[in-house]
């Protein structure tokens, strides 16, 4: 979030989706961390894994789901 932050433009405060790549692969005590930070900050966690191709399209659909829900809440 931090470097979120030091990019400036409001980034920090835009809608996000968080993925952690190489899930298969992943420190097993690490992704439990990602994890229950993405309960605690209600982010939505998609973890994938592009050599076993797991994840991604449900990951592909998050994406499009949020950003027809910001298109709908747009004004005008």
């Amino acid at each position: 979030m931090g470097e979120l932050e030091s990019f400036g433009a409001g980034l920090k405060t835009k809608p996000m989706i968080l993925a952690a790549s190489k899930s298969d692969v992943a420190n097993k005590t690490k992704l439990t961390k990602l994890k229950r930070y993405a309960k605690s900050t209600s982010l939505e966690l998609f973890p994938i894994s592009r050599g076993y191709r797991e994840g991604v399209e449900k990951l592909k659909y998050a994406i499009a789901d949020k950003v027809e829900e910001i298109r709908r809440s747009a004004p005008g």
